[in-house]
């Protein structure tokens, strides 16, 4: 690996992780931005799918840390009322309920 002058093998690390992070807000943004999209247009099922794909990408890159910063956990509070109201779009009513739950376990803000 090429190390500029005066930089260190850690600084690089840190860069390379800040730049993941970044590529994953990003697409964690658009796959949420398509959920809304799809919940709008009455496609419950993919909506849905797509809500469950980005709680497990919020989850899975939080998951090397005990504890979630402040903005995972605003994130997953969105993300988790809009599954709960979508999954009750489409008559999962059971769980539209454990979704609404988990909002209310982890004292997350709901908006409903």
């Amino acid at each position: 690996m090429f190390i500029e002058k005066g930089r260190s093998n850690v600084g690089q690390q840190q860069l390379l992780v800040s730049s993941s992070k970044k590529l994953n807000l990003i697409k964690l943004n658009h796959f949420k931005t398509r959920a809304s999209a799809l919940l709008k247009a009455g496609n419950y099922t993919a909506a849905y799918e797509t809500y469950t794909m980005c709680i497990d990408m919020v989850l899975e890159s939080s998951s090397s840390s005990v504890k979630r910063n402040k903005d995972e956990t605003l994130i997953l509070d969105s993300l988790y009322c809009n599954r709960s109201l979508t999954y009750e779009k489409a008559g999962k009513h059971t769980l539209a309920l454990e979704d609404a739950l988990k909002c209310s376990e982890k004292n997350f803000k709901a908006k409903w």
